[in-house]
């Protein structure tokens, strides 16, 4: 049994208030929990009484840590499948360059060109893993992206898919 959840013994009013005092997040107070539901001041001291009485405080901080935990989990995940989805995209990339760079006249391609894609690809995957500490974009990366635009355009056009 979790320590925010209705203790033996208390009384269905007194946990409706604990779950109203809960809900309303680390500013909580007795005195703000009266003036929220339009209470005369008086009732603070039943509040009070409750309060101390069903261990408001530790349970709201108990309650409090779960849902952090809860919150960084979630984040945690959701940073997780980025990656995920930036290492695919890093291997696609891999994929259609190479498939694009089968059937490319040499002409085509320059080896600068050939060496910006293959770092492109690389930087991606690395910085999807975490090996390299990610940086804003410069200049030679924003060239590498407009080839990149254009070598999947032409692989478009001649209808070449990446390796499955």
């Amino acid at each position: 049994m979790n320590m925010w959840e209705k203790l033996e013994g208390e009384t269905s009013i007194a946990y409706e208030w604990f779950c109203r005092y809960r809900d309303m997040g680390i500013k909580r107070s007795t005195a703000k929990l009266v003036q929220k539901y339009g209470r005369k001041p008086a009732y603070r001291r039943q509040l009070e009484k409750w309060s101390s009485k069903y261990y408001w405080i530790k349970s709201v901080d108990a309650y409090d840590k779960k849902i952090s935990q809860i919150k960084s989990t979630k984040v945690i995940n959701k940073q997780l499948q980025a990656v995920r989805e930036q290492v695919q995209l890093a291997d696609t990339v891999t994929q259609l360059i190479y498939r694009v760079l089968e059937v490319l006249k040499v002409e085509d391609i320059t080896v600068l060109q050939w060496k910006g894609l293959a770092e492109f690809a690389i930087k991606t995957k690395m910085e999807a893993l975490g090996l390299i500490e990610q940086k804003r974009p410069h200049r030679s990366r924003e060239h590498n992206s407009k080839f990149l635009q254009r070598i999947i355009d032409e692989a478009r056009d001649k209808k070449i898919t990446p390796l499955p």
